[in-house]
């Protein structure tokens, strides 16, 4: 089984990676703690080495973004302290090949239109994050390893 990582430092991911450890840095953004722990703890289960930075507000999305240079991000676009859209759009700008996937409880083609049209590559209802998410992930990052035994 891969080894999985919560919180870490850019010195961990940069030395997991010159020790040959494939990985999948995630940012997980949205305004809810548990969902940001339910969605943790699934990824952690479901993908063989997934590195998560979580981040619970636009400011802290760009801080982290910044910092652990994600190859991929989760994002809710419903945020206290700005729109998630405006995060898309700048997070773009900030990390052009990161793959941009909203994760989100607002679940309408306007929202969908709007979201891939600010550079997001996916829209994931949350709803329907099991079936869909990985599957997303993929998408925007080609190969993924799943972890085999997702007992805990």
């Amino acid at each position: 089984m891969g080894k999985r990582i919560l919180l870490n430092s850019l010195y961990d991911v940069n030395n997991r990676a010159q020790k040959g450890h494939p990985e999948i840095r995630i940012l997980l953004v949205d305004s809810n703690t548990g969902f940001l722990r339910l969605t943790s703890n699934f990824l952690l289960r479901s993908l063989k080495d997934a590195v998560i930075s979580k981040a619970r507000n636009v400011e802290a999305a760009l801080a982290q973004a910044e910092e652990h240079h994600p190859r991929v991000i989760l994002l809710e676009l419903s945020m206290p302290d700005r729109s998630g859209i405006e995060l898309i759009s700048r997070l773009r700008e900030m990390l052009p090949k990161a793959g941009i996937i909203v994760l989100t409880t607002l679940d309408a083609d306007v929202y969908r239109k709007v979201a891939l049209a600010a550079g997001a590559e996916e829209f994931v209802a949350k709803a329907n994050l099991t079936a869909e998410l990985l599957p997303a992930i993929q998408k925007v990052c080609g190969e993924i390893r799943l972890q085999t035994d997702h007992r805990e």
